[in-house]
């Protein structure tokens, strides 16, 4: 419905048209059908930046309004705290569980808390960059954190403040490039893993197989990018300066 509404703010280029076949037909002054072709013309301007700042400001703030409910009592303290249930959270702690470890997971999606649950796989809903609910979890007696989730920013904020509160405890954190890596390395994650990182290295040989490499060798020259790749960019968040433009460092 607000969609619609913003639609209907645009007069269109048939506008143009009716006003000039008015004037044509002496139906209308031409001052006056001056002044609505300037508003027609405006109004097609100005529709898709309506469009935008709907994007970008109500409808956030509409989802959050539209999801909010308090977060769930957490009852249970596991030795590791998996931040984030989605593409890449879920594989972590199917993983880990497979393994006998148990996990306390947070998600800030309704949807996917609810969704989740119907299948059987337990997760809490809540705001994981309130303290309050990262003490309820039970992260001073955690062995673990794992931030998986996607928002960027949040995750740094979530990495300093762990990292204040509890310096020993390991904190993997999930980076969507190197920029954030650099971010997250300098808020204090223990681990920082690229989430494209891995799959571009298969795809790079995976490629060396296709041209007709052999498989071994193909495996060893990834390897050897792997750990370059790493070590550079282990290089590059020491001195990194947030300060300073992008391609600036």
């Amino acid at each position: 419905l607000p969609l619609f509404t913003l639609a209907l703010a645009q007069a269109g280029e048939f506008g143009f048209v009716l006003l000039s076949f008015a004037v044509q037909h002496g139906d209308m002054p031409e001052d006056t059908a001056e002044r609505l072709l300037l508003v027609v013309a405006l109004s097609m301007l100005l529709t898709p930046l309506l469009f935008i700042a709907y994007d970008k400001l109500l409808a956030p703030r509409a989802s959050r309004d539209g999801l909010k409910r308090e977060a769930d009592v957490i009852a249970e303290e596991n030795p590791i705290i998996i931040l984030g249930h989605g593409r890449v959270g879920q594989l972590v702690d199917n993983l880990l569980l497979s393994c006998g470890y148990h996990t306390t997971v947070i998600d800030y999606d309704v949807e996917t808390v609810e969704g989740l649950s119907r299948f059987g796989v337990k997760s809490y809903f809540g705001d994981a960059s309130q303290p309050a609910l990262l003490e309820a979890a039970g992260i001073a007696k955690a062995k673990l954190l794992i931030i998986a989730i996607d928002q960027r920013e949040q995750a740094v904020a979530i990495t300093e403040h762990v990292r204040r509160a509890h310096p020993n405890l390991p904190i993997i954190a999930r980076a969507y490039d190197r920029i954030h890596v650099y971010e997250l390395y300098n808020a204090g994650a223990s681990a920082i893993i690229r989430e494209t990182f891995d799959a571009a290295i298969r795809t790079g040989r995976t490629a060396l197989e296709v041209l007709g490499m052999d498989a071994e060798k193909a495996q060893e020259i990834s390897e050897f990018y792997y750990h370059r790749d790493r070590h550079a960019t282990q290089q590059m968040a020491e001195a990194y300066d947030p300060n300073l433009p992008r391609f600036g460092n």
